[in-house]
């Protein structure tokens, strides 16, 4: 009767070890997946849309010529504005999330 019981415990926890691995597995690939949605955007961004980009947003503020571009000026761009679009997806995810738990759970009281 001992070892059954005994058993049962391992069986449980088992149970669990499995489930947290599947929950650190779908985190994973829930990152896996969002670098290869920013290396996409990265290779989407080529020069003649960093261009367009600039010439829309300093058009609004004034007349800069922009034709002799450096291309480290160009990456520097292409690479914050990545990086940007990266952060506001990770916030809208994270608040999403956050807002999934407090509907599922409940609000504290």
């Amino acid at each position: 009767m001992a070892l059954a019981a005994l058993q049962v415990r391992a069986d449980i926890e088992r149970a669990h070890l499995e489930q947290e691995e599947n929950r650190r597995d779908a985190q994973r690939n829930l990152l896996l997946g969002l670098i290869a949605a920013v290396l996409a955007l990265g290779q989407l961004m080529n020069d003649p849309v960093v261009m367009a980009f600039l010439r829309r947003l300093l058009g609004l503020f004034n007349r800069v010529p922009l034709e002799p571009m450096p291309q480290e000026i160009l990456f520097a761009v292409k690479l914050c504005f990545v990086l940007g679009v990266s952060l506001i997806v990770l916030g809208l995810a994270k608040g999403l999330g956050w807002l999934w738990q407090r509907v599922r759970h409940g609000r504290p009281s």
